[in-house]
């Protein structure tokens, strides 16, 4: 078997598999009363920065993918590490506006970057690790979804493929993540399980499915779309669905804790937890959503 037989979960899995931890955005390690969180991300020029990203874009980009993993755990960033692969012909001032906006992205969210390496490469490669913390019981894992919970998604859908087709990229290559809103939720115990949305709902909710070992419903007119997705509703269900890159947070909520969650944060309940299945409603029609979205070793999408 090849990694273009297994995917990026499938890698993903047999690893935690062989190692015996948990699948989850970041690993936790107990200290005293809270978790240590510790995350990491990697992105390379040819796989993973669209046409038109600059430098300084790629350095915010690789802070705000660590921070993501952080948020979705309800976490608070303490600091982040990176290591830098340039090829012998890099700019220096291209390395400056890199360091610039990993250095911005990680002030606006209350850290900063410690430290990290250099290496050669042939092509550009950045990876970061997040540092953060949360108290034990404010914790949102990936697995603890039940039958009957609310499924519910913070800000809009589909604004980061309507950038890339627009080719105003700002909303795709500068991803906010939810850092106020993962903390605000993480305090409510409102959260069964929770995950960041960088490679889109449709795969998101299947990830949690094996996870959790429940289905989902979820009804396309309740969608919190970017006012940039289009009106056909076949593209914008593409857009909403599979493409990802929106680094918003899947949660799903205890019903009776519904209100006391969208108090907290701006959410938007999409449907239900059920036994099985993973189901779009739409035009009172049931359709399947299929298990599709960005998968590095599976071409992309």
């Amino acid at each position: 078997m090849r990694m273009r037989d297994l995917g990026e979960w499938g890698a993903v899995s047999r690893i935690c598999q062989l190692l015996g931890i948990e699948m989850e955005d970041c690993a936790r390690l107990p200290m005293g009363p809270d978790y240590l969180l510790v995350t990491t991300d990697m992105m390379a020029q040819s796989t993973d920065m669209p046409p038109g990203m600059s430098p300084w874009q790629a350095g915010w980009y690789l802070v705000a993918m660590n921070l993501s993993d952080i948020a979705a755990k309800g976490g608070r960033p303490l600091c982040l590490v990176a290591s830098l692969g340039m090829p012998p012909d890099y700019g220096s001032d291209q390395l400056d506006d890199i360091i610039t906006g990993m250095r911005t992205c990680a002030a606006r969210f209350g850290t900063s970057i410690v430290g990290g390496d250099t290496n050669e490469q042939g092509e550009l490669t950045l990876c970061g690790t997040g540092v953060g913390i949360v108290p034990q019981g404010e914790f949102m894992p990936r697995k603890g979804a039940r039958v009957g919970d609310v499924v519910a998604v913070t800000g809009e859908l589909g604004g980061a493929a309507a950038a890339f087709y627009s080719g105003k990229g700002k909303r795709l290559m500068e991803p906010w993540p939810r850092i106020a809103e993962g903390r605000a939720l993480s305090k409510t115990h409102a959260i069964t399980s929770s995950m960041d949305l960088s490679d889109g709902l449709a795969i998101s909710l299947h990830q949690l499915c094996e996870l959790n070992g429940v289905g989902f419903e979820v009804d396309w007119e309740r969608m919190p779309m970017s006012k940039d997705v289009p009106g056909d509703e076949v593209r914008a269900r593409e857009m909403v669905l599979y493409w990802g890159g929106d680094y918003e947070l899947l949660v799903t909520i205890k019903p009776d804790k519904l209100q006391e969650a969208k108090g907290a944060a701006s959410i938007t309940p999409l449907g239900r937890v059920t036994p099985a299945g993973i189901v779009l409603l739409s035009g009172g029609k049931r359709m399947p959503i299929e298990r599709r979205g960005y998968e590095h070793w599976s071409g992309g999408r």
